[in-house]
């Protein structure tokens, strides 16, 4: 995964993918961290249930909502 960010920075796959892998591993702030930077990049509505997700697993319950709402 780093190896492919590495090669390929611009992959915002493989950024997603990480922080599938450390919310995963209960490192949510480490997650929610990627996650928004790549919504600063692109909007992508299951990227930001992914973090609304974590936001939730980091009981961060108001930036969860404010998330899902943007989902409405």
């Amino acid at each position: 995964m780093n190896r492919c960010i590495k090669i390929d920075p611009k992959n915002l796959q493989a950024y997603a993918y990480k922080a599938d892998c450390l919310k995963a591993i209960g490192d949510y702030t480490e997650a929610i961290k990627i996650y928004t930077e790549v919504l600063g990049i692109t909007f992508d509505e299951e990227i930001l249930l992914k973090r609304a997700i974590a936001f939730i697993d980091y009981n961060d319950f108001e930036n969860a909502l404010n998330d899902l709402n943007k989902l409405i």
